[in-house]
């Protein structure tokens, strides 16, 4: 069909976050929030989601998400709890916060035990099991960047009509129809920006301040209108 691809060596949301760090891509396309652990600069999620239920593209920024939480990129990554060692998702944050790193919060422990947690073996150490998870995600296995270049082809009539009508019995005409669409669609419009494929939703910041911007514009109207009755 002419899709550019590549092949992930490891995890395939680790190669896509390197992808959009190198530019490659402007964005990736997942459910799986571990592509943000990652690293990508930009997040799509429901790009597969059925049309019927009518939910917009979800656009995350991974640039914004650490703003506001007040944490840095190399705090931000996710721990594999051991079942003795619960901390909930709301504790973590408030403790990385405090202690910064997890060995310093892991420290603290040591020395101020707390009711329910107890720190397990892999924890401690050199080689303690959240450091060969941070290492993972810092410096994950991808592709080398060097040798990425994405362009997209001309679909391959012959192969496509070989595989899906002579081989897995797909009508014809049908298969026809729906290439030369696609050959349509490649020739006939130039790259556009993102923004024109997706319809725009104001953060929840802007959404408020339009709607107490509303409020104000309403209530001056009303005063105004009472005062035009006064007068009368």
């Amino acid at each position: 069909m002419g899709v550019p691809f590549v092949n992930a060596p490891c995890e395939a949301e680790a190669t896509c976050a390197a992808l959009a760090k190198h530019h490659k891509v402007f964005a990736s396309g997942t459910e799986d929030m571990d592509v943000m652990t990652f690293g990508t600069p930009v997040l799509f999620r429901r790009l597969t989601i059925a049309a019927s239920r009518k939910l917009p593209i979800l656009e995350i920024k991974l640039d914004k998400v650490l703003e506001e939480l007040d944490l840095t990129y190399d705090q931000v990554h996710p721990q594999h709890h051991h079942t003795h060692a619960v901390v909930t998702r709301r504790l973590a944050l408030s403790a990385i916060k405090e202690h910064k790193t997890i060995e310093t919060y892991v420290a603290h422990l040591q020395q101020h035990p707390s009711k329910g947690i107890t720190i397990p073996d892999e924890w401690l150490g050199d080689d303690a099991i959240y450091k060969q998870a941070r290492a993972m995600f810092l410096e994950p296995d991808v592709i080398d960047m060097a040798d990425v270049d994405i362009k997209w082809k001309d679909p391959n009539v012959d192969e496509l009509r070989q595989f899906l009508v002579d081989k897995h019995g797909f009508n014809g005409d049908r298969v026809m129809n729906a290439i030369e669409k696609l050959k349509k669609a490649k020739t006939s419009h130039a790259q556009q920006r993102m923004e024109n494929f997706f319809t725009v939703i104001p953060s929840d910041k802007a959404s408020m301040k339009r709607k107490a911007d509303d409020k104000k514009g309403a209530k001056a109207k009303a005063s105004a209108a009472a005062k035009r009755g006064r007068k009368k």
